[in-house]
């Protein structure tokens, strides 16, 4: 018979990478129990998983190691001096694996527009997401009610790939932002501050009401060996919002020392006769809510020349959202 000495112990759990099923302590003592993997990131080892306690979902972000101090540094100072409800900022940490932990919502705004849900719940969504802006970072936690969708928060996330901007000051140097929701000035390395936040806010618009992802490329397209996907995106940009004005104004902000300068005029070049623009201002769209009032909106979202472009401030008093509740 074997004696007790020789039974192996059960193994210790010295996670280095969080597992299903296991129990993880934070930094404020909490224990989570980790439920699954929600997301898996191409090219990047971090994962984003679900957690809970006491009866509670949490969603696990890990964050490469070198990232970990400056997102919790920025969000302690979003929670101690501007503590908004339309930013979902960490709840907790886990400092050794580098994760933040934050409040689970119910769905993305990626997912949840391609709902029937009225077009009341979609301007309020849009509206709570201005207030403090690609559409899978506006997280929206909703309930289903007996008729329709029953909307509880609206929130902006994560912020551990957002950046401090000072005022003055802009970001330079590097393509910002998902492709399919980048501004011009974004693709071309900056100069990139509020600006282009909002032209991208204006394509999440366009998505809200169309369901469809304007720069988004088509199976053949993406198939096709001999197409770049960002000279089809850059086309698109310029055949949509690019009038003569603002396509020169975009130019002189950029600088005359931008490669990207020669890289618009290219593109700029490829409309004639057989290929002709199709400016947002002259699209018919038949879905709820797009409409004259919308089109005014997001055109002044999407103004090609960035100093052109409406304020978060002035797109809230804008009369498209002036029938929204709550």
């Amino acid at each position: 018979m074997q004696s007790h000495d020789s039974i192996p112990a059960p193994a210790q759990n010295k996670i280095n990478k969080p597992v299903v099923g296991s129990r993880l302590v934070s930094e404020s003592g909490r224990q989570y129990t980790i439920n699954c993997v929600l997301q898996e990131k191409d090219n990047r080892p971090e994962k984003v998983y679900l957690a809970s306690d006491d009866g509670h979902k949490f969603v696990f972000k890990e964050v490469p190691p070198s990232m970990f101090e400056p997102a919790c540094d920025m969000q302690r100072d979003l929670i101690a001096h501007e503590r908004s409800s339309y930013l979902r900022l960490m709840r907790d940490s886990i400092p050794e694996q580098s994760i933040l932990i934050y409040d689970y919502a119910t769905d993305h705004l990626l997912s949840l527009a391609q709902k029937e849900i009225p077009l009341a719940t979609r301007k309020r969504i849009l509206r709570d997401a201005l207030r403090d802006v690609k559409a899978n970072n506006i997280l929206v936690d909703y309930t289903n009610g007996d008729e329709n969708i029953i909307v509880k928060s609206v929130q902006l996330a994560d912020l551990e790939d957002a950046a401090y901007v000072p005022p003055g000051s802009d970001i330079v140097g590097a393509q910002v932002g998902n492709q399919l929701w980048r501004s011009p000035e974004a693709h071309a390395q900056g100069p990139v501050n509020s600006p282009s936040d909002m032209f991208s806010y204006g394509i999440v618009c366009i998505y809200v009401l169309s369901r469809t992802v304007i720069f988004a490329l088509s199976a053949k397209e993406i198939e096709d060996p001999e197409m770049e996907p960002l000279s089809i995106i850059l086309e698109r940009q310029l055949s949509y919002f690019a009038e003569p004005d603002t396509f020169d104004a975009l130019l002189r902000y950029l600088g005359p020392e931008s490669p990207w300068c020669e890289i618009f005029k290219v593109v700029r070049s490829g409309f004639n006769e057989q290929n002709r623009r199709k400016p947002f201002r002259l699209w018919k769209v038949e879905k709820p809510g797009f409409d004259e009032d919308f089109m005014d909106l997001v055109g002044a979202m999407t103004n090609f020349d960035p100093a052109k472009r409406i304020t978060a401030r002035e797109a809230l008093a804008h009369r498209w959202f002036a029938d929204v509740e709550g």
